[in-house]
């Protein structure tokens, strides 16, 4: 019976064609166009408090904005780890 053959005899298999990185432009420019408009209602929000100003449509507003751009990240978050598993097989 031979030796088992060891790796380095073996030659490379051929790599699988990873996912084009072109499907991630999509998703992460999505994510810029309606990620910074809700930071920037967030920020906006957060100096009028901080400056004294209390006005509870800016508060409101901040909050669901917040939702919002949670519920994007997490979007994208998934997105990418379904995209690294991919590329990982």
């Amino acid at each position: 019976m031979p030796p088992p053959a060891s790796s380095l005899d073996q030659p490379d298999a051929p790599a699988r064609p990873a996912i084009a990185a072109k499907q991630l432009i999509l998703p992460i420019a999505l994510f810029v166009i309606v990620g910074v408009p809700l930071v920037a209602v967030i920020w906006d929000a957060l100096n009028r408090l901080f400056a004294g100003q209390v006005d509870w449509k800016w508060i409101g507003a901040a909050v669901v904005a917040g939702v919002l751009l949670w519920v994007l990240l997490r979007i994208l978050a998934r997105t990418l780890s379904r995209w690294q598993a991919r590329r990982a097989d």
